[in-house]
């Protein structure tokens, strides 16, 4: 891990900076941790909060994954009370924040950006929007709606959406972090944040309600690349106790018999995918050249260096998708490809593109870290979800290429 340079200014020490970083990583194996939780310890932590807070200790249920935490929240009654993640979770994080800033010598908060730490931040926002996806397409009862209606016209508030009521793991971790650095400097500062930092260390969501606070276990499987995408080529790159998961190829979601069974994968389920970004991973798990051999796309210009390959999706008079790479003898004899945007035109641009000098991290990324380099939209969620249904043997057949 990276040592920050601005912690030996701000706190003088090197033994204090020394120490920092070892919190850093700590709270960073921690945020990417698949361990099993200590719910007893959790526990425990719920209850120091809420006295902290000033509230009353509330009722405790443990679920097996934050989609089930979803689907329990949605269902409950009004009685579970309104709401109280500000007060439990965001308010202590702010005035530890604050606190922070005073040992600065400006008066930005430590951590500065909250990044540093390898792909950890990347891999926390990947969990938490396939979570967010999910839950908050988890809709209650009818009749359960209807009184929650009436109670929000009677009471004139407005209920928080599933992202806005809890926090996650990696949300967690960063509170857990602030404490451990605030208790650092002052060791009696962070008694407030005790509580606080049992439930970051041992659980995997939180949603507190002021008489009923849900709390979720860890995923028990996590895989991602070095870009910090969720991606996994065997089985489902994010995985919960309670069986829910997410099948990802690098960063794009995919429904799970693209990566369960690869074989099934032709052309002409290529071309009734509609989803531009999971066409394009389907074409990367089978891999350019056999896409290419199979006719799946036609070459557009051919020179010296190379071939230029290029295949559109038209609708009517539009164009709704392109893929384009480009094939280039290597030195052992053989071919390789590389995807290129779909507005280059020779073989040469192509190659330019992609081995000359990056202008940036980002473009960087986009030559060598992804299996598309066109900018393709995502569908709307809604139709994402139902596209994940779709498989070969469904009933449905595939489209005829167009």
């Amino acid at each position: 891990m990276r040592e920050r340079p601005c912690a030996a200014g701000r706190y003088g020490a090197h033994g204090s900076m020394t120490s920092a970083t070892s919190i850093a990583a700590r709270w960073k194996d921690n945020r990417l941790s698949t361990l099993p939780v200590d719910r007893a310890a959790a526990s425990d932590g719920v209850r120091m909060a809420y006295r902290e807070a000033g509230l009353a200790v509330p009722s405790i249920i443990w679920v097996d994954g934050p989609v089930s935490l979803a689907t329990s929240w949605a269902s409950a009654p009004s009685s579970i009370g309104a709401n109280v993640h500000d007060t439990i979770i965001a308010a202590p994080h702010r005035r530890a924040t604050q606190r922070l800033g005073t040992h600065a010598d400006h008066p930005a908060p430590f951590p500065c950006d909250q990044s540093g730490v390898d792909c950890a931040d990347a891999v926390s926002a990947a969990v938490r929007a396939a979570v967010i996806e999910d839950a908050d397409a988890i809709r209650p009862s009818l009749l359960l709606w209807l009184r929650r209606l009436r109670s929000r016209l009677t009471n004139g508030s407005r209920s928080p959406s599933f992202a806005a009521s809890g926090s996650s793991q990696y949300e967690l971790c960063w509170l857990g972090f602030t404490a451990c650095l605030l208790e650092m400097l002052e060791p009696h500062a962070g008694i407030e944040l005790s509580g606080l930092r049992l439930i970051a260390e041992n659980a995997g969501w939180i949603l507190p309600h002021s008489h009923v606070c849900w709390l979720s276990d860890r995923p028990t499987g996590l895989s991602f690349d070095r870009w910090g995408r969720l991606h996994s080529s065997f089985g489902p790159a994010l995985r919960y106790l309670d069986n829910w998961s997410v099948y990802a190829w690098k960063g794009t979601r995919v429904p799970s018999w693209i990566i369960d069974e690869p074989q099934c994968i032709t052309l002409d389920w290529i071309d009734a995918q509609i989803d531009p970004l999971v066409r394009h991973a389907m074409i990367d798990i089978i891999t350019p050249e056999r896409f290419v051999e199979a006719g799946g796309a036609n070459c557009l210009a051919s020179d010296t260096t190379g071939k230029l390959w290029v295949r559109k999706w038209p609708y009517r008079t539009a164009t709704l998708d392109t893929w384009a790479a480009v094939e280039f003898p290597t030195e052992d004899g053989t071919s390789s490809f590389r995807c290129v945007p779909a507005e280059l035109r020779t073989p040469t641009e192509a190659l330019a593109w992609h081995f000359g000098p990056a202008r940036s991290a980002g473009e960087r990324h986009k030559r060598h870290g992804a299996y598309q380099a066109t900018d393709v939209q995502p569908l709307p969620r809604r139709r994402r979800l139902r596209e994940r249904d779709r498989r070969p043997g469904s009933g449905e057949q595939g489209r005829r290429r167009r």
